[in-house]
């Protein structure tokens, strides 16, 4: 019996022999740790991660071939090349299925049959009196990025904001365009040893919002309320009339990559982050080029009231 054959992993389609194998020419998750593979998986569980009704947590979308679920067929196929334990398995899934998620289900009511339109809403977790300020005064906490490089936050925020790595397994192959935009490439060499690449940039202002209504966000960020701003060209309206802490501004949905799947067309450090984060959607205003000398330091502004096309959700 493969490791992957329980329930959760039965039912993702792309967990085959066919995929097993295809997976064992090209094993990018050899040279993991067995304590980073559980975090890879977790990872990922935590991106198919749903809530019913009553706020019971589940996998019932492993059901649907995505990309998730071609990611974690690989998990699968690494754990049955280790031979390691269909428990070990079992045991990854149920520490994410019980987790407390007690506001959950509270949250749900909460937000109740309230519109939120993709690609025009967005919305603004935070602490009750900080979410009224912004509702109410139009309240904006700039925060510098590196400031999410933060031991005492919790693992939903904490982010290593200013850099993003990819691993590069031995047996990577090299090429190089003979001619810009000719698609003609020819082979430089292969690597020996893993290779880790890191992308950075200056340190920046950002505001994080997110392009869902999430239940789960509140117990993973600590938060009792969220502000759904149903208009965000509005909100940036209003900012862009007001005095800045840095020389331009930029806003959009953070693109999410796999470190140990290279992208050749990636967007700028300041949108980059890891796949494990794919499920809070974020988007956001970043402010680069600041004007004050670093280290820099929380920057507000007020915007005015936003009642007019914003809301206050509380639980």
């Amino acid at each position: 019996m493969y490791a992957g054959d329980l329930v959760v992993a039965a039912a993702v389609p792309s967990y085959s022999d066919a995929w097993r194998e295809r997976y064992a020419n090209s094993r990018y998750l050899e040279f993991l740790s067995v304590d980073d593979l559980q975090k890879r998986y977790v990872d990922l569980l935590d991106n198919v991660l749903a809530f019913r009704p009553d706020g019971t947590p589940h996998f019932d979308g492993l059901g649907t071939d995505t990309g998730w679920t071609r990611r974690i067929a690989d998990v699968y196929a690494e754990v049955d090349l280790r031979s390691l334990a269909a428990a070990w398995l079992k045991t990854v899934e149920q520490t994410v299925l019980d987790r407390p998620y007690a506001n959950v289900k509270k949250a749900m009511q909460a937000f109740g049959s309230r519109r939120f339109t993709p690609e025009r809403a967005v919305i603004k977790y935070g602490r009750r009196d900080h979410m009224v300020d912004l509702l109410e005064q139009g309240r904006l906490r700039l925060t510098p990025a590196s400031n999410y490089d933060d031991p005492s936050l919790n693992p939903a925020i904490r982010d290593a904001e200013l850099e993003f790595c990819t691993y590069l397994p031995p047996g990577t192959q090299f090429r190089i365009e003979l001619k810009p935009g000719s698609g003609v490439f020819e082979d430089i060499f292969r690597i020996a040893g893993l290779i880790k690449y890191t992308n950075r940039c200056e340190n920046y202002y950002v505001f994080c919002t997110s392009a869902t209504f999430d239940p789960r966000a509140f117990d993973d960020f600590g938060y009792d309320a969220c502000v759904l701003i149903h208009d965000f060209e509005e909100l940036i309206e209003r900012i862009k009339v007001q005095p800045a802490p840095a020389r331009s501004l930029s806003a959009g949905s953070t693109v999410y990559l796999d470190p140990y799947m290279p992208h050749r067309a990636a967007p700028s450090v300041e949108l980059m982050k890891h796949i494990r984060y794919e499920y809070q959607m974020e988007w956001r205003i970043f402010w680069t080029d600041p004007l004050p000398t670093p280290p820099l330091q929380p920057y507000f502004m007020e915007l005015g009231n936003l009642s007019s096309f914003c809301e206050l959700i509380t639980l």
